[in-house]
């Protein structure tokens, strides 16, 4: 190296080293609130990294800049309600202090004076302008890439959803609710890993791409049917379904869990499997009595696998927990999955391989 590049690439080490600021300095400065020289010192520092968040394993700070009378930080990042920053005395700087599982990929933004914004530090946004935080730790699940020699489905256009064919015969039918969100957490190469791992049977998977129809939150088997005369009629004109409703299966997340739930427990002869991620029983205000309907009602031929993560919100997880311990008093064959993460599409492909797998489990034996 010449002695310029060696120079230029030291000053550039020693720009990089006087930019990091360490959280245990946020930490004394909020929990002291510092005041005078030493919390402009820290205000420079923070304005000269201009980073946000600052990122240190599982904990993590935001930093705004702007003169307000309020910042919060909103999106899946404050499921329950925005998280109040605190600006620094003497500085227009902003600062809040969190921890999140280390593992985890989740959006944000700002609400600034009550008007919400990209986090002007973070470079990395959604398609939709959402800012992006990416821990440490965070990988996609490795059977998003099916690697070289593993046979791939198809897609076909099937009315209006899209029919993804797997290689030989389907042993099963799946109806993917909110196809589109599924398909971008690459849902078709999961399936294509995990049944060429023999982890799970060939599905004939089913993405549903257009929005839910009102029916769909109702808990009735309303939904169920409209869906055995449309697409699952249409599919069984070209292709061979299983009879037997243990191999007709449904999937859906979020408001659209809610819906598979409705379809599976309303109308088992349809659906005799359903997956749900953070199913929102808050979406219907009839739903959240499935407890008691559950308890009330002889067991229905149901396998069931429902999955939450951390940062939920508290209305979806507590809904939740009421239905499984339900579910368990019955003894349905369940099993759920909790973990760290949010109500996203990131944490939701991040559960789907264990997911999936363990709701397969025993099929066709």
């Amino acid at each position: 190296m010449r002695r310029r590049e060696w120079f230029a690439a030291a000053a550039g080490v020693l720009v990089g080293a006087a930019e990091r600021v360490p959280l245990k300095d946020i930490e004394t400065a909020l929990k002291l609130s510092m005041a005078g020289d030493a919390a402009r010192a820290l205000a420079n520092r923070l304005r000269a990294a201009r980073r946000s968040p600052l990122i240190e394993g599982r904990r993590l700070a935001f930093v705004f800049e702007g003169a307000a009378r309020q910042v919060e930080v909103a999106g899946l990042a404050a499921p329950d309600g925005p998280l109040a920053m605190r600006r620094l005395p003497g500085a227009a700087v902003w600062v809040s202090l969190h921890e999140f599982g280390d593992d985890v990929r989740f959006s944000y933004h700002l609400v600034v004076d009550g008007k919400p914004m990209p986090d002007p530090w973070n470079a990395e946004r959604t398609p939709d302008g959402e800012s992006v935080v990416v821990m440490p730790r965070y990988r996609a699940p490795r059977e998003c890439e099916p690697g070289p020699g593993v046979p791939r489905g198809q897609f076909q256009a099937l009315g209006q959803a899209a029919a993804y064919v797997p290689p030989g015969s389907p042993a099963a039918v799946l109806v993917v609710l909110d196809g589109s969100g599924y398909r971008a957490a690459k849902l078709p190469e999961i399936l294509d890993s995990l049944t060429a791992r023999r982890r799970m049977p060939p599905l004939l998977a089913l993405f549903l791409e257009t929005a839910l129809p009102a029916e769909a939150l109702a808990p009735s088997p309303a939904f169920a049917n409209m869906l055995r005369e449309g697409v699952l009629r249409e599919a069984g004109a070209r292709w061979e379904l299983p009879a037997a409703p243990a191999g007709r299966a449904i999937l859906g997340a979020g408001a659209a869990g809610l819906a598979a739930f409705h379809a599976a427990w309303q109308a088992p002869e349809v659906f005799g499997r359903v997956l749900t991620q953070a199913a929102n029983f808050a979406a219907h205000p009839e739903a959240l009595r499935y407890p008691e309907w559950i308890r009330a009602a002889p067991p229905k031929p149901l396998r069931l696998h429902m999955t939450l993560a951390s940062h939920d919100p508290e209305a979806v997880r507590d809904a939740n927990h009421l239905v499984w311990g339900a579910l368990r008093q019955q003894r349905y064959d369940f099993t759920s999955h909790e973990s760290d993460g949010f109500a996203s599409f990131d944490t939701w492909q991040q559960q789907l391989p264990r997911a999936l797998e363990e709701w397969w489990r025993g099929f066709g034996r």
